[in-house]
C-alpha cells in the first residue's frame, strides 16, 4: 500500500478526509504518527540490566547458581538469565519468546526475583502510530504532500 492510497482509503481515511480537503499536510502527517496501536516488543538489555541491578537480581542469580548444587535445571536457569542481562550478544530481550518468559517466570517462583521486582519489570509493549504500523516509521508533511500532489 502506498501512502496516497493509506490516506485515501486506509483505516483513518474518514478522519484525513477533512485535512485532505484543505491540503492541511501537517495534520495528516500528525494524524498518521499519532500513537494509537499497542504492540509487542523486546525490551532493550540495557533496561533488563537497570532493572536487575535496581533488585539486586545479578546477586541473587550468582548466590543461587552454587545453592542450587544439585539441582541442575535451576542452576541453568540462573546461569542462562546471567547471560541474557549482562551478555552482549543481542541488544534486546524478547520476552514474548516462551522459553525466556519462562526462564523468569521459574526465576519468580524460586523467589530469585520477587514479586515486587516481577511487576516492574520493563514493559514488554508499546504504542506505535498508524504510519509505523503501515511503513515502519513515521511520517512527515513533505511525504504526505508527494504522496497526495506529486
Amino acid at each position: 500500500m502506498t501512502l496516497r492510497d493509506e490516506i485515501l482509503t486506509g483505516p483513518l481515511a474518514a478522519t484525513l478526509a477533512p485535512f485532505v480537503a484543505s491540503g492541511a499536510d501537517n495534520l495528516i502527517a500528525a494524524e498518521l504518527n499519532k500513537p494509537r496501536y499497542t504492540v509487542a516488543r523486546p525490551i532493550p538489555r540495557i533496561a533488563l540490566l537497570k532493572w536487575a541491578v535496581k533488585y539486586g537480581l545479578l546477586a541473587k542469580l550468582r548466590d543461587a547458581m552454587p545453592a542450587a548444587a544439585g539441582n541442575a535445571t535451576q542452576r541453568s536457569a540462573a546461569e542462562a538469565a546471567l547471560i541474557l542481562i549482562t551478555g552482549t550478544f543481542t541488544e534486546d530481550i524478547d520476552f514474548t519468546d516462551a522459553p525466556i518468559d519462562a526462564l523468569f517466570k521459574a526465576l519468580e517462583t524460586a523467589g530469585i526475583v520477587t514479586p515486587a521486582a516481577a511487576a516492574d519489570r520493563p514493559a514488554v509493549s508499546k504504542l506505535i502510530s498508524r504510519a509505523e504500523q503501515a511503513f515502519g516509521a513515521n511520517v512527515s508533511d513533505a511525504d504526505v504532500a508527494k504522496a497526495l500532489r506529486g
